[in-house]
């Protein structure tokens, strides 16, 4: 397993932000490689925000592209990367759904920005 990697300047300038993630199944590096890729895209873009919709929208999953028209953002179909859903309590708010978009302006990351974790096969 690679060794974890804590980003000091980064904590230094934004906190230290603890959060959980879901996954599926898969190897432990692969779980590596899909948090190191969120945390660069977090870091480099942090422009979040959470809406609330019914529950005809669940159908979104996390990790997929929405456009989002909201008049507090002055957001006219702004393209974002959704974070997180999570479905409220059926006895609390029934049919709710609260969803964590992130605002994307351009390219998410460049393929230059990370190096292997693994060194490169060598084939007889």
């Amino acid at each position: 397993m690679p060794p974890l990697v804590k980003r000091e300047d980064s904590i230094r300038r934004m906190g230290e932000i603890e959060n959980q993630r879901t996954f599926a199944t898969m190897r432990q590096s692969q779980a590596q490689r899909h948090l190191e890729r969120m945390a660069r895209i977090e870091q480099d873009n942090p422009v979040f925000c959470t809406l609330t919709g019914d529950g005809s929208s669940i159908h979104v999953p996390p990790g997929g592209f929405v456009t989002v028209t909201h008049s507090i953002p002055k957001w006219d179909r702004q393209l974002c990367l959704l974070i997180d859903i999570t479905a409220r309590s059926s006895e609390a708010s029934p049919d709710e759904v609260e969803f964590t978009p992130q605002k994307i302006d351009g390219s998410l990351y460049s393929d230059k920005a990370h190096t292997p974790i693994q060194p490169g096969l060598t084939l007889p």
